[in-house]
């Protein structure tokens, strides 16, 4: 399956969220002091009713009351500015003013409360607090400003706080955040504009319940518009976002089974969100993507994508077999967030500039590919937890991107250039150098030297790009298990393959031949110069190395420079079992003084009997 919106799609699921004309704090109210209504009687002419008889056809009606008065400590939420608790008639809160010093409104084990067209602004602990509650309505209210103050007796809050409550609405109200834990609750056509820099709309353990057509338009340092840890059957829907997103999880082990949906249009600065859940064989490939989200999928690519100003650009969880190739991450907090995974690729990604400590997090992912990616602007451009069997090749960390591993176990880093040391805590096995000759990864702070070529570096007639003394370094050591050591350090910073030419001859050789060499011409790329080639590094197959003493020469063919080697006949006949047509393949470094570059060349010679 592939994916694709059209401008006319797009145009018409962005259908504008409405949000209500709010009351002016600055009309004429009626001052009052802090109310506390405890039970069905405590709806009284001194606690401000000033009609109905709290039946669902006529609800008591509080109506015009300003309260700005109230003590700091709220305790048990006493104290505060308009506190109803333990009953079930019907009320309505219309039109009010609280600005308080602690808590503004408290509904506690309340059921069948509205509390509407009014302003709690200002509240020192919080704005709305909804405990234990039912069948409570917020509509059209302005609730902003409030939690601002720290106290030992009571946290600040914020401006919407619901525990542990059921059927619980929140509309048509300007709000700058909001935090929950309840069910069958229902968010919509609401304007959270968090100025302070908070989330704004944190979820922990919400069930049943919608988040709609509501406009997220402040950003913060981390760019999460909604937050969502441990909540089922939830469905997102119709929002709008501004330079923010949806975060699950710290790590997004929560979409496995939480039968959550999240509809395209969503959109973030007019890009539409993309989950793709219980999905096979689906691709994602050059379209506006404001956020992507993947779980209990196989067999899925994405690719060519660009995504930015979101807490993480790619969510994924409990895939199998995921290609992530040709994405630029730019202004996110985390670009890839992965969970319980396993065999995906992740490869020729640019991710630039972030505010958090990670720009890219695997948790336990296995047999995965990390390759080719630049990384910038991070403390930990990648962090890996519970990793297994992970190879990370080829990637650029720079400026002040690492790489973190912690608990990982049988990984293989190699031919990365760092620009700050890597940290490998509690890990297992995990190997930093691909062997010799293929060398391990560029340290910006090695200090050591280059003299020697070989295995062991002990023939010392020359250099081969690859340090003499092994790179060794230990974030904590002695004190935390955390070192790392690369036996084959690089001396300039890796660039990628390039592909010569190789001519065997003879080309075509006996099984029984008495021949002593096999001479191979090596011809590079233009632009490269076979000098240039460390000769301690050539193989053939990858275990063949040059014959003992044979000489190797230079030479101009055709205006091109030519690098002429000879191989051991006895051991390149070794390669072949039967007459018939084989495919050599030569490999070698590439050192001048500024990459330390593999290259590559094929060739067939042809195996005859006799």
């Amino acid at each position: 399956m592939f994916v694709g919106l059209t401008l006319l799609t797009l145009l018409l699921i962005a259908s504008p969220v409405a949000v209500k004309a709010l009351p002016n704090s600055y009309s004429p109210h009626i001052p009052h002091q802090p109310i506390i209504i405890d039970g069905n009687g405590g709806f009284t002419l001194d606690n401000g009713v000033e009609a109905g008889n709290g039946t669902i056809s006529n609800p008591y009606v509080i109506e015009g009351l300003e309260i700005s008065q109230g003590s700091l400590v709220c305790a048990f939420y006493d104290g505060c500015g308009l506190n109803v608790r333990n009953t079930d008639a019907y009320f309505v809160i219309r039109d009010a003013y609280v600005h308080v010093p602690s808590y503004g409104v408290v509904f506690n084990n309340v059921e069948n409360g509205i509390i509407e067209n009014s302003n709690v602004t200002d509240n020192g602990l919080g704005g709305i607090v909804v405990i234990g509650s039912s069948y409570v309505t917020v509509s059209e209210d302005n609730i902003t400003g409030n939690g601002y103050v720290y106290s030992r007796y009571a946290p600040a809050s914020g401006d919407i706080t619901v525990e542990t409550s059921i059927n619980v609405v929140v509309s048509r109200s300007i709000v700058s955040d909001m935090q929950a834990s309840a069910s069958s609750l229902s968010i919509s056509e609401d304007r959270f504009d968090s100025s302070r820099g908070s989330v704004g709309l944190f979820l922990y353990e919400v069930y049943n319940s919608i988040i709609s057509h509501n406009q997220f338009l402040s950003t913060n340092n981390i760019r999460v518009a909604i937050w969502v840890l441990n909540s089922v059957q939830l469905t997102i829907s119709g929002n709008l976002f501004k330079s923010s997103g949806i975060l699950f999880g710290p790590v997004p082990s929560t979409l496995i089974s939480a039968n959550i949906t999240v509809t395209p249009d969503n959109l973030i600065d007019g890009k539409p969100i993309y989950y793709f859940k219980n999905c096979d064989k689906t691709s994602i490939d050059d379209v506006p993507v404001g956020q992507l989200i993947v779980a209990n999928c196989s067999d899925f690519r994405a690719s060519n994508l660009q995504i930015s100003n979101v807490p993480v650009g790619i969510a994924m969880s409990n895939v199998d077999n995921a290609v992530m190739t040709g994405i630029k991450f730019s202004d996110d907090s985390i670009a890839f967030s992965v969970y319980g995974s396993n065999r995906v690729t992740f490869s020729g990604n640019a991710l630039v500039r972030s505010g958090s400590w990670w720009y890219s997090w695997f948790d336990h992912v296995s047999n995965s590919v990390i390759m080719g990616n630049n990384v910038s602007s991070t403390l930990y451009g990648i962090g890996i937890a519970h990793g297994q069997n992970l190879t990370l090749s080829e990637n650029n960390f720079l400026e002040k991107a690492g790489l973190y591993l912690e608990s990982s176990s049988n990984n293989l880093v190699y031919h990365n250039n760092f620009f700050q040391p890597a940290i490998d805590f509690l890990g297992s096995q995990n190997r930093w150098d691909n062997g010799y000759p293929s060398g391990g990864n560029y340290w910006r702070n090695y200090a050591g030297m280059d003299n020697c070529s070989g295995s062991n570096q002990e023939v010392c007639v020359g250099g081969d790009g690859i340090g003499d003394t092994p790179f060794t370094f230990c974030h904590d050591c002695p004190y935390v298990r955390d070192s790392i050591t690369d036996h084959y350090p690089l001396m300039k910073p890796f660039a990628p393959l390039v592909f010569g030419t190789a001519k065997f001859d003879p080309n075509v050789i006996s099984l029984n031949s008495s021949s002593e060499y096999l001479t191979t011409s090596i011809q590079l790329p233009p632009g490269f110069n076979v000098s240039n080639v460390i000769l301690s590094s050539i193989r053939l197959n990858g275990t063949i190395t040059l014959a003992a003493g044979a000489r190797t020469i230079v030479v101009s063919l055709n205006n091109a420079q030519v690098l002429i080697v000879r191989l051991n006949m006895t051991e390149v006949r070794s390669l072949f079992t039967k007459p018939g047509n084989y495919s050599l393949y030569l490999s070698g470094n590439i050192v001048n003084s500024v990459t330390f570059r593999p290259f590559a060349a094929t060739s067939i010679i042809r195996v005859q009997s006799g």
